[in-house]
């Protein structure tokens, strides 16, 4: 739905992992944009308000693979989908 904010969050088990996917939308955010959210002070122009260090993705990141995990980033139809994949136990 075009203008409107949408948010979908899926928690399932897969294997011996625990998966959680974000999705929102993300308007002119491009999958080469997707490919580099996770490295540090990356802004996407399109993206920018000024007050983004561009940090968070990059700490969120090295939090999950502390904890044996892995996160990605996929960029589809105007919309961004973070999947955090963390082992079980």
């Amino acid at each position: 739905r075009h203008g409107e904010d949408t948010l979908a969050v899926k928690l399932y088990r897969e294997g011996n992992a625990v998966v959680s996917a974000f999705s929102n939308r993300a308007d002119g955010l491009t999958a080469e944009d997707a490919a580099h959210v996770f490295e540090r002070f990356y802004t996407a122009d399109k993206m920018r308000t000024g007050q983004s260090t561009g940090l968070g993705l990059a700490i969120a990141k090295e939090i999950v693979e502390l904890h044996g995990g892995s996160i990605r980033a996929e960029s589809e139809s105007e919309s961004i989908t973070f999947t955090v994949r963390l082992p079980v136990g």
